[in-house]
């Protein structure tokens, strides 16, 4: 009887190792690509002081970080890095480098 147990008893943790390690883990999915910038790709007289700002979101509610690069041409310099917000108010200090 106390064999019986305690094949019992091991089979039934083993049983739950078992189950645990091929539970399926949960998946992070991939952010929203950004929408709805401002201003728009090629708007034109933007003033030099604009608040530059975008839309963006993640379906698993994880906190989004951006670079923030600036340039016309092929390699724009990173201005900013691992920014939180979905809005950039220092335009106007990074146009001094791309002139």
């Amino acid at each position: 009887m106390k064999k019986l147990l305690f094949l019992l008893l091991f089979l039934s943790g083993a049983l739950l190792i078992l189950w645990s390690c091929a539970a399926p883990s949960a998946v992070n999915h991939l952010p929203a690509a950004p929408s709805n910038p401002y201003p728009v790709d090629n708007a034109m007289n933007v003033p030099i002081d604009v608040t530059l700002s975008w839309g963006c979101s993640d379906p698993d509610g994880d906190s989004l970080t951006y670079d923030i690069y600036f340039g016309t041409k092929g390699n724009p310099q990173l201005v900013k890095s691992g920014h939180t917000g979905n809005t950039y108010l220092k335009f106007n200090s990074c146009l001094s480098s791309l002139r």
